[in-house]
């Protein structure tokens, strides 16, 4: 089972799934199904996962592993259009 510890900056922070909190430096056990449901409500810079072993996610945004094509496809599928180089 997963285990969910927050960091910080604030010594609570608002669970997304009840009214309880976290409280700063105390890890809680949650459930995979949980992690994988509200994964995109813990921004990693305040939160710590540990034994998460869903693999490789792949949330839809850009990240290091885009190409530009990859990119620029992702753009396309928004209504944007790409051209040329940014200044």
């Amino acid at each position: 089972m997963p285990n969910v510890t927050f960091l910080g900056p604030f010594v609570s922070r608002r669970r997304p799934d009840s009214k309880a909190e976290w409280l700063r430096g105390q890890p809680v056990e949650v459930s995979q199904e949980w992690l994988d449901l509200y994964r995109n409500k813990l921004p990693l810079q305040c939160f710590l996962i540990e034994g998460d072993d869903s693999g490789p996610i792949n949330d839809g945004n850009p990240d290091s592993g885009w190409t530009k094509k990859d990119i620029a496809k992702w753009v396309k599928a928004s209504g944007q259009s790409v051209t040329g180089y940014a200044r």
